[in-house]
């Protein structure tokens, strides 16, 4: 197991206590630091006491396990407004939502896409994008999806 998937799995029970939602864990160089990024969310939206909870009982937890070689800046934070959809799951929650998709195969020679989430049933994402003035709905096979997240509609 990766420092990701342990963190994971360390997180589980935390998000059980805290009434969090896992949403992503980066665990990334910048600079010549590294960075242990964990990113919550609530039901609710997410406070900064639930950030310090959530802290507080994965700092403990790291200690104790100590598998992380190298030194490291641990964050807790909101995945904020654009906050990506990693599971198929996520995806399903997000319908009716405003959401950016960017593909590994082309489809009508693009591959980044972004409207509102119509439907995500028999694994096909349907989007209603706006291409200059026209509306075009646009089914994404699931298996051909790179990267998902919500999007900020201006």
């Amino acid at each position: 197991m990766n420092v990701i998937e342990k963190v994971e799995e360390l997180m589980l029970p935390i998000c059980g206590t805290t009434r969090t939602h896992l949403i992503d864990v980066a665990y990334e160089e910048e600079h010549g630091t590294w960075y242990l990024r964990i990113f919550v969310d609530t039901d609710e939206g997410l406070t900064m006491e639930d950030c310090v909870a959530v802290t507080e009982l994965i700092s403990a937890q790291l200690d104790e396990k100590d598998f992380i070689a190298e030194e490291y800046m641990l964050e807790v934070s909101s995945p904020g407004a654009e906050r990506p959809l990693k599971t198929a799951d996520a995806l399903r929650e997000a319908v009716g939502r405003y959401v950016n998709v960017t593909v590994d195969e082309p489809i009508e020679n693009m591959t980044e896409f972004q409207g509102d989430l119509l439907a995500f049933a028999s694994e096909q994402l349907v989007l209603e994008c706006l291409f200059k003035t026209r509306k075009k709905k646009i089914e994404i096979p699931y298996n051909n999806v790179k990267k998902a997240r919500l999007a900020v509609k201006f």
